[in-house]
């Protein structure tokens, strides 16, 4: 799924990627804890002619063998370039409540 998630982004974008979730996945593994998550909803916030900005809205859900699993809504911010080929995330955050 990490793989799957990188190849939709720039080189430079998948590779800080995969480095910050391949750590949080190793210890995830070592507590025998699995993850995942959902697209609740999506929205354009802004479109031009090569650049995007959209927002997300994502349950994620982190059973815990024993424990009731923990779930939460993730709010994101996907910044989105257009090279020749395709759109391509560049860039993915937190979305802030205020």
């Amino acid at each position: 799924a990490i793989d799957r998630a990188a190849s939709w982004m720039t080189p430079e974008s998948a590779g800080a990627f995969q480095a910050q979730v391949g750590s949080s996945t190793a210890d995830l593994a070592k507590r025998k804890v699995t993850a995942s998550a959902r697209v609740i909803s999506a929205g354009l916030e802004a479109l031009g002619s090569s650049a995007a900005s959209v927002a997300v809205l994502m349950r994620g859900t982190q059973p815990e063998a024993g424990q009731p699993p923990n779930s939460a809504a993730l709010a994101l911010r996907v910044a989105l370039s257009q090279p020749a080929d395709g759109w391509q995330v560049v860039d993915v955050s937190p979305i802030n409540s205020r």
